[in-house]
């Protein structure tokens, strides 16, 4: 594991192996059982990440020990050439735990290098944007794009063109009028459903807010809106394949263009 954890450790890595060192050994739960891959993937060397993957580490970590994976690891490090090798040798993409969340939890909401890139990596690979994690009281974290908004201040409406509005109505008073006017209009946009007795009830809103938000939740949905939903719904809506789907339908570009928020 030190040679793994050195950046440098590569010969050394490599000479242990060939000694018969597991390549799948794990610490106690005094270092929150990480293991040798997770070592390799702090080191920042693909070239170690790579060598532990062909000698037989394994990239699926157990779910039931509910702590970072080496992939929420290798996002934290901004490292997209390792993500992208972890997930080419099986890492879940959807697979996280009740404090950090999922994977697309982590780029969302820290401030790590490649972030858009990453996003974009883990939406195509089967990340799901509507994701919460759960506990027996109930929800830990909000769906990845509130995260976002928790954790963000320069919102960049790139992103939120990536995700569902699902449940962030907690999370919309960060996005300040004058100052996130795009981003608010993308989410507005998007949003399939109001709550219109939750935006009322909700303290964390200030007047002018609560007022924006009421006045689109008080309007019916426009009937070219509803028409995109039902086809999103249709195709199913979120995951890898949608975009692909979208592009195949017999349609005109305009109208794939506004089926993939990108009027």
């Amino acid at each position: 594991m030190k040679a793994c954890r050195h950046p440098q450790g590569y010969a050394a890595a490599k000479m242990l192996i060939g000694y018969g060192a597991d390549p799948n050994a794990m610490t106690s739960e005094r270092h929150d059982f990480r293991t040798v891959l997770h070592y390799a993937v702090l080191s920042s060397n693909v070239d170690i990440v790579r060598l532990v993957l062909n000698h037989g580490a394994n990239v699926q970590y157990p779910p039931e020990l509910q702590k970072p994976t080496p992939l929420d690891f290798a996002i934290l490090r901004g490292n997209l050439e390792m993500i992208k090798l972890l997930l080419d040798n099986g890492a879940n993409v959807n697979h996280g735990s009740p404090i950090i969340g999922l994977p697309l939890h982590i780029a969302l909401s820290e401030k790590v290098d490649n972030r858009k890139a990453i996003i974009k990596e883990l939406l195509e690979r089967g990340a799901d944007p509507n994701a919460i994690t759960l506990d027996a009281r109930g929800p830990l974290l909000k769906p990845p794009l509130g995260e976002y908004f928790n954790a963000t201040d320069n919102i960049d409406p790139d992103l939120t063109q990536f995700h569902h509005p699902l449940g962030i109505l907690k999370s919309l008073h960060r996005l300040h009028s004058g100052t996130h006017d795009e981003v608010l209009q993308l989410i507005l946009d998007a949003a399939e459903t109001y709550n219109a007795s939750a935006i009322k009830r909700c303290s964390l809103l200030n007047d002018s807010q609560r007022e924006f938000l009421l006045e689109h939740a008080l309007q019916p949905i426009a009937l070219k809106h509803m028409t995109r939903l039902i086809i999103r719904h249709a195709l199913g809506n979120t995951g890898p394949y949608v975009i692909d789907k979208i592009n195949d339908l017999p349609v005109p570009q305009l109208m794939k263009m506004y089926l993939l928020y990108e009027l």
